[in-house]
């Protein structure tokens, strides 16, 4: 999970991935760096990993840099165009971030999720959704986007939304049942797995004022934390007498 934190040594926030890379495995020294073998967790920041916040963007925004990076790495993945017909199963910040994200370019974007009214806001943004009793295994979906949809049987759903040599993305890990992977099988699906993001991509967008909607997803504060320094959920800020 991102860290957001001020620095005495640099103005204004920025943010981490909050476990460094160590640059010698071999997923290091071929470039990925976001799978490496053998992370520094809670180790000293190396620099070269921040990624500053600009100063437009306030701290609940940037509170969601993780999830909007992830998000944009979903939409990228998905290839959508005008014509795609994209499903999204949950209602979790996450999906709703990407549902924002690839209805800009994809207008045929819906989520599905257990439970309707957790899904109310996005009629503030024009997606449509609905509850999944609603909703019809037709098998004319170009992308579903597997999140955080509450159901131990997801894969077998998300199965029955496919068409062929389409594409499942799946963005929390969940039960694979047999059946499911028949259909998947059968229909030449393709399935892939995303982690996350990248964070200068999202801070960039942020800035600009392009990223999604969070208000109203959820800002959790939790105080805590040693060595002088207040911890507020992934928010790190050094206390003014230290700047």
């Amino acid at each position: 999970m991102p860290v957001l934190h001020r620095n005495g040594r640099r103005d204004g926030l920025w943010a981490w991935s909050g476990a460094m890379p160590c640059r010698s495995c071999r997923w290091c020294a071929s470039g990925l760096i976001d799978h490496c073998e053998a992370p520094n967790r809670g180790g000293p920041i190396d620099g070269s990993s921040a990624v500053r916040i600009d100063s437009s963007v306030d701290i609940e925004q940037a509170a969601f840099v993780g999830l909007v990076a992830r998000a944009s790495r979903i939409a990228q993945f998905a290839a959508a165009g005008p014509s795609t017909l994209i499903t999204l199963l949950g209602s979790d910040a996450c999906t709703l971030l990407t549902a924002q994200l690839l209805a800009r370019v994809a207008p045929r974007v819906r989520v599905l999720a257990t439970d309707d009214c957790d899904l109310e806001r996005c009629d503030r943004w024009g997606i449509r959704h609905r509850g999944l009793a609603d909703a019809g295994l037709r098998g004319d979906q170009d992308v579903v986007v597997i999140g955080g949809f509450g159901s131990p049987d997801v894969f077998a759903t998300a199965a029955g939304l496919v068409r062929p040599r389409a594409r499942i993305i799946v963005t929390e890990a969940s039960e694979f049942d047999a059946a499911a992977a028949r259909t998947i099988v059968s229909r030449e699906v393709i399935v892939a797995g995303i982690k996350g993001g990248s964070l200068h991509d999202a801070a960039a967008l942020m800035a600009t004022g392009g990223g999604p909607d969070c208000e109203g997803l959820g800002f959790e504060v939790r105080s805590g934390g040693g060595g002088g320094v207040a911890r507020f959920g992934v928010v790190v800020k050094v206390p003014s007498a230290a700047l």
